[in-house]
């Protein structure tokens, strides 16, 4: 009988020792990705797939600053020899687009693009989700002597795999107050190469000695179609 007792006390203490193990060994995830230093976060920009959609509302653009002047070409004293000079500040996105606007519910200037920057490493996405409204734009001033403007860019376009709309891309010049002063070019998406492709269009109107903006502008419908915008040129031929 004391033999008895003796090993059901063994085996209850065998049995105790038993749960208090399995209790330290429970797993927590919190604790466990804490333990690590790896909570896991959420980021669209870890997977370079395009953006889903949410409910939040696009953001109402902010005022456009007005651009500093660029000095004009030092004047030549004999007949006018046209000198060509570049708008734009940083205009391959390569400085990380900190003199470029943005007006979208994302971050469009990234290194994180589906495709690989034109100019490494930056590159302006536009798109990537449903029924968005994207755009990239800078102001600039026109230099007075300004003969004739030239906008150069290299486009190329990500879609779904399968498709049931486009996007629409416009380069446009406005004013600071947001209005049109010319659409210098339209395109669809499905009229754009799904590798870098070079592209320029002459501005028409006379600007000489005005502020204007370049802007870049992308519709999407119902298809996430992605339009990559890089190493955009906007070049004056000056003559003073």
């Amino acid at each position: 009988m004391a033999r008895g007792l003796l090993i059901v006390r063994v085996v209850m203490k065998r049995l105790a020792l038993a749960a208090v193990l399995l209790s330290a060994c429970a797993f927590d995830p919190a604790g466990d990705y804490a333990a690590v230093g790896e909570v896991p976060q959420d980021d669209k920009r870890d997977d370079p797939s395009p953006r889903d959609p949410d409910d939040d509302p696009i953001p109402e653009p902010d005022p456009i600053p007005e651009p500093d002047p660029l000095p004009d070409p030092e004047p030549d004293p004999g007949p006018c020899e046209p000198v060509e000079v570049e708008l734009l500040i940083d205009p391959d996105f390569d400085d990380g687009g900190t003199e470029w606007i943005e007006h979208s519910k994302y971050e469009l200037i990234t290194d994180r693009a589906p495709l690989f920057a034109h100019s490494p490493d930056y590159v302006a996405w536009l798109g990537g989700y449903s029924f968005g409204h994207d755009r990239v734009l800078q102001p600039v001033v026109v230099p007075s002597g300004t003969i004739t403007m030239t906008v150069h860019t290299e486009l190329a376009v990500d879609k779904p795999f399968i498709t049931l709309g486009d996007a629409e891309l416009k380069v446009e010049l406005w004013d600071l107050d947001m209005n049109t002063l010319e659409m210098i070019h339209e395109r669809d998406s499905d009229d754009i190469d799904d590798d870098w492709e070079h592209y320029s269009w002459d501005v028409h109107g006379d600007y000489a000695g005005q502020a204007v903006v370049l802007v870049f502008d992308l519709d999407t419908d119902l298809d996430a179609i992605s339009v990559m915008v890089d190493s955009v040129k906007l070049r004056a031929t000056v003559c003073e």
